[in-house]
């Protein structure tokens, strides 16, 4: 009897481990229809004279830089199709949330990619990256900064912006080895098979 529930139990796991597949590919489709669906509305609106609300943020965005006579400094240059290349290049990425958000995912992809990041401490987003008081400073991956806190944000930018280089490679290949070891879809699929046999497991 004992074989037979553990064999059970194990053929529950792997049902669910491959739903979760499963899902995770409907999940991709589904952001990609949305994708498609909110070009195609673009489209649409472009065509009839409308404007999106995202337009609308850029435009007031466009016009508060101007203002501040940043123009040549500040540059918004839309949508990116190759994110990897962009934070490759990028100096440092920052992820400035004045309100609390999910999984900080422009965090980790940025730390995949080896490039300083900087986001504040709101939400679920900080947890994605190791800074202290939470681990040591050798240890650090990014920065922390409280959100709205335009001279705290400065000062880490200036910081990152002063490294040099051994610093910024040292960080880099941290930040690298931290997302590959808590946040790849590996690891993420198995955390969640754990769960669910440590639930069924613990049913008896």
């Amino acid at each position: 009897r004992k074989v037979t529930a553990l064999l059970g139990k194990e053929l529950e796991v792997l049902e669910l481990g491959r739903k979760i597949q499963t899902e995770a590919h409907s999940e991709m489709e589904k952001v990609q229809r949305e994708y498609f669906l909110r070009e195609q509305l673009k489209a649409i609106q472009k065509e009839l004279g409308e404007r999106d609300e995202q337009q609308i943020e850029v435009e007031e965005l466009r016009k508060k830089i101007e203002e501040a006579g940043l123009q040549d400094v500040v540059r918004l240059p839309g949508h990116c199709s190759d994110m990897p290349a962009a934070f490759m290049a990028a100096a440092v990425v920052t992820v400035p949330s004045i309100q609390p958000e999910a999984f900080g995912r422009a965090a980790v992809e940025a730390q995949a990619m080896g490039t300083p990041v900087i986001v504040t401490d709101l939400g679920a987003v900080p947890e994605t990256v190791l800074a202290p008081p939470d681990v040591e400073e050798s240890a650090r991956t990014g920065w922390r900064v409280p959100p709205a806190d335009a001279p705290a944000l400065a000062q880490a930018l200036e910081y990152v912006l002063g490294m040099g280089a051994n610093a910024r490679e040292r960080l880099s290949q941290q930040a690298q080895v931290h997302v590959g070891r808590s946040f790849s879809l590996e690891r993420m699929c198995q955390d969640t098979l754990d769960v669910y046999a440590n639930l069924l497991g613990g049913s008896d």
